[in-house]
Order: C-alpha cells, then structure tokens, then sequence
C-alpha cells in the first residue's frame, strides 16, 4: 500500500508529464531545430491582422498568476494527505455554529443533511457546536438543543439594500437574531454540503489555533451516487482549483487575492459581524467574492482549512449552465439593471395618469355637452325627455342588478378562496405533519442506534473489566494457596523434628519425677527415724 508521500510525488510526475507532452504535441518544444519554418504573419495576414492575432494571443497571459497559483499550489503541498490528527481536546474548543442557508424548496434535502451533520459531529466527539438552518420558507426541523431553525421574513430589508443569500445571512447577524458571541465560530455551508470526520477535525485544528479570522477548506463532488457524469467531471477543476490555488493563497500569503468560495467557510462571529454581508447590491451577486474582498481590505487574515467534504454537482446541465451564468456575474451589472428598470416603471405611472386624466376630461366634456343644442321641435323634446326618463330607470335598474350580481359574486369568490386556503392549510398541515413524524422517526431511530451502540461498547468494556477481576482473584487465590502449602509442609517438618525431642524430654521428666520421689521417700524415712530416737 503507497503512502501519502509516494502518492504525491507519482501525482507530480503525472503532472509534469501531462504538460510535456501537450508542449510537445502544441509545438511548444521542438527536438528537431533543424528544420525552421519561415513565415512572416505581418506579410501574410497584414499589419492589422498580425497586430490583431498577436493581441488575441497576448490574453492568453491573463491567466497566467492562476495557472502559476494552481502549479504551485499542486506541487509544494501534499495532495494525499493523511488522516487528520487532533491539535487539541474538542471539549477546549470554542462554540462552533454550522450555518446552512436555503431557499427551502427543497425541505427533506436539507432535514436529511441536517441530520447526517449532526450524527457525524456527535460521532467525532464535537460537544459545543449548534446547526442552524436560515431559510426563506419554513422547513420544519425537528426542535433540539443542538438544531435552530431560522426564516427570514419577507418583509425584511438590509439598510443597503442587498439581497438573495447575503440578505439572509445579514439577517442572522441582526442584534434581535444573534444568540454567538464575538469569539464564537461560524461554517458557512450550502443546503447540499456534507461534513466528514476528517473535516470536522480540521475544523476543530483551526479553531484552536485562532491566528486567522477566515477560513477556506477542499470540497470534493464524485462521492457516494453520481447523479451526472458530464457536471461531475466538469466540476473536478474546481477539485484542483481549491487544491492549488486557493490553498496555496491562505497557506502561504493568508490572503484572498483570487476570492473565496461560499461554502465551507470558517469565520469567526465577530469579523464577519464587522466585514457583515450589508454590501449593497454590488456585494449580493457574488457575496462570498465581495465578502472576501471586503474583508481583505480591512486587514483581516485567511487559512487553509484541512480535511474535504462532500457536495452534489448539478443534477442537470441547465442547471451547470445557469451556476456558471451566475458566477460570471459582477456586482455593478446589476445596479445599472436595476436603475433602469426602476426609473421606467416610475416614469410609466405619470405618463399613464396623465392619458387617463386626459379621457376622464373628454368624457365629461362630451358628457355635458351632449343636450347643449335646442331643440327646435316641442313634440321631439318632450319624446326625448320621456325616453331619456325610461333610459335612466332601466340603466338605475340595470346598475342595481349588477351590483347584487357582483356581490354575490364577490361571496362566492371569497368562500371558493376561503375553502381553497383551507385545503392547501390542511394539506400543508398534513405534509407537516408527515415530515416531522418522519423527522421524529429517524431522529428516535438515531438516538436508539447510538444508545445501542453505547450499550454495546459499555457491555463490553465491563466484560473485560470482569475477565481481568476474574483474572487477578484467580492470581490471588492460587499465590495464597502455594503460601499455605508452604506453611504446612513447614508445621510438618517442625512436627516431625519435635517428635524426638518430645520422647527425650518425656523420658527426662519421668527420670527426674522417679527421683523426686526416691529423695520423698528418704526424707519421710528418715524423718521416721528421727522421730523414733527422740520419742
């Protein structure tokens, strides 16, 4: 099995080699020196076509600085890296809040992460840490301690007017919504972004070194099911691009000086809060670009952030398309837009008053005109004045009808509108409902599998805790055993040494007894003698 560094160093090979053949097939190098084409392109093409060939060819050199970033960054740094190691204890680290935000259109997408985030940084031991969502839409998030959900209300404007994703994330860094602290963490991610062990750690490693306010880490795309081969591969460049550029920029200068992507962002609570996202609408095409930039500027450091993680690439190539349309967007196309727009809707109202007022005045004008001429017939007058009478009544009566029709009419609309937004209520409801049982289901399910393995691994740890007791009692028991042996093979040999001296000394005292007892009955003898010479 090659390790990291073998594995790099035959990746730079394959590098160098890949460029060596393509200057060889473009012409770039040439082994034969011998054979030189002459060709003037001022003579064939003409000044001004030469002088324009030569222009076209020059901007080419505009992507030189990344191209060098890139070749650099692939080459100096180690592309296989090793499995990260903890710098510190994640009981240490500050409080790291994850930070999705999300149209909400697609809700169950979102759940589905949020709760594989959230089993994955318990499962890699993260303990102060907090997921929140921020979504235009209610997404329905099971409530926890550890998960917050956010809408941003549809009435909300930033002082500067941004909008789309900076105007959500500005939203959260309002005093009424904050809950962090200025020390605190944010990881910015998207709605589709997976956190993986070794990222998680590499988060944690940059957290604890706390030398840089931002942070930028390696997003990969061809993990788990492929959904479109041609995006996938398409979006491997930026695979390299973030394993060269953008980590050779914040390793070795700490500065943005080719921007940043907008997910998997490592920022601390209170630069972000002082660069914030109230950019404008300059600063809401490409918030991330701006943000860096802004940030830049102010004197604030970057750094590369190890470990990978896992994203989607567009399920479609529409969808790639309108991605790539989107990021070749600059910020000052769209105010101009929006100007435009703004000052033609204005000066369309007047202009349309204006001609309205002009009928309005005309019609008055006919209106009061139209019996100004006299009638030179009596007999005509009066028939006019007695149809005139009939007309008005049939058009009062006409009115009247109209109103009543229209007002039923009305009812009717507001009891079909009544009955319709109860339905989609319900069936919203419902879905609701569904989602959070599901929600709550695998959530159980989650905790159930976690409790069980926690069972599992404390069942085991107390096995072995119980055959090393059974162990060391077996020990004690069988040294007590062998001591005792000894003390009793000890008490029989000292029993088999006493016996003789126990015979000796038994056969000592009855020797001495016996002459006690001879010298008893002397003594009596001759005390009787004694007695008889002197009675």
């Amino acid at each position: 099995m090659l390790n990291s560094v073998t594995k790099h160093i035959l990746h730079c090979c394959l590098l160098l080699t890949v460029i060596i053949v393509f200057e060889l097939i473009a012409g770039g190098i040439s082994w034969n020196n011998s054979k030189k084409e002459t060709f003037d392109p001022w003579v064939q093409y003409g000044f001004l076509g030469a002088l324009t060939l030569y222009f076209l060819r020059t901007l080419t050199f505009l992507s030189f600085p990344q191209v060098l970033f890139n070749f650099v960054g692939l080459t100096i740094y180690n592309t296989f890296p090793d499995k990260i190691v903890l710098k510190g204890s994640p009981l240490l680290a500050p409080f790291i809040c994850i930070r999705i935000v999300t149209r909400g259109d697609y809700p169950q997408l979102v759940r589905q992460n949020v709760q594989r985030n959230l089993t994955l940084c318990l499962e890699t031991g993260l303990e102060n840490f907090q997921i929140e969502v921020v979504s235009d839409k209610s997404i329905g998030l099971f409530r926890q301690r550890r998960i917050r959900e956010i809408v941003v209300p549809p009435n909300y404007r930033t002082s500067s007017g941004a909008l789309f994703k900076a105007r959500a994330l500005q939203y959260c860094l309002e005093n009424s919504v904050n809950e962090l602290a200025d020390r605190d963490w944010i990881v910015h991610l998207d709605e589709e972004t997976l956190l993986t062990e070794n990222s998680v750690r590499g988060i944690l490693n940059f957290v604890l070194d706390g030398k840089h306010q931002f942070g930028q880490g390696l997003i990969t795309y061809a993990n788990e099911d492929v959904v479109n081969w041609i995006t996938t591969l398409a979006d491997s460049f930026r695979v390299a691009d973030d394993m060269g550029k953008l980590r050779l920029q914040f390793t070795m200068f700490h500065k943005p000086f080719f921007s940043m992507k907008g997910s998997y962002v490592v920022s601390q609570m209170g630069a972000e809060r002082q660069v914030s996202f109230n950019n404008g609408l300059d600063g809401s095409v490409a918030e991330d670009c701006f943000f860096a930039m802004k940030a830049f500027t102010e004197g604030y450091t970057f750094n590369f952030v190890d470990g990978e993680m896992w994203e989607k690439s567009p399920f479609t190539l529409w969808d790639f398309v309108q991605q790539r349309k989107r990021w070749l967007q600059v910020g000052p196309f769209l105010p101009l837009e929006y100007d435009v727009v703004t000052t033609c809707v204005e000066s369309s109202n007047p202009l349309e008053n204006e001609v309205v007022t002009t009928c309005v005045e005309c019609s008055n004008f006919l209106s009061t005109n139209r019996h100004s001429a006299p009638c030179e017939d009596k007999m005509m007058g009066d028939v006019f004045s007695q149809f005139s009478l009939l007309n008005k009544s049939e058009e009062e009566h006409y009115c009247t009808v109209i109103g009543k029709c229209d007002y039923v009419s009305n009812i009717c609309n507001n009891v079909n509108d009544c009955m319709i937004n109860n339905s989609t209520t319900s069936v919203k409801v419902k879905h609701t409902l569904e989602e959070q049982i599901q929600s709550n289901i695998e959530t159980i399910k989650t905790d159930v599998i976690l409790e069980t393995k926690r069972n599992e691994e404390l069942a085991d740890r107390t096995i072995e805790q119980r055959k090393i007791l059974i162990n060391e009692l077996k020990s004690n028991m069988n040294g007590s055993c062998n001591v005792l042996k000894e003390y009793k093979d000890l008490i029989e040999c000292n029993i088999k040494d006493m016996d003789p001296k126990i015979d000796i000394d038994k056969n000592e005292v009855v020797l001495l007894v016996n002459n006690a007892h001879k010298v008893t009955l002397d003594a009596c003898k001759n005390h009787e003698e004694f007695k008889s010479r002197h009675g």
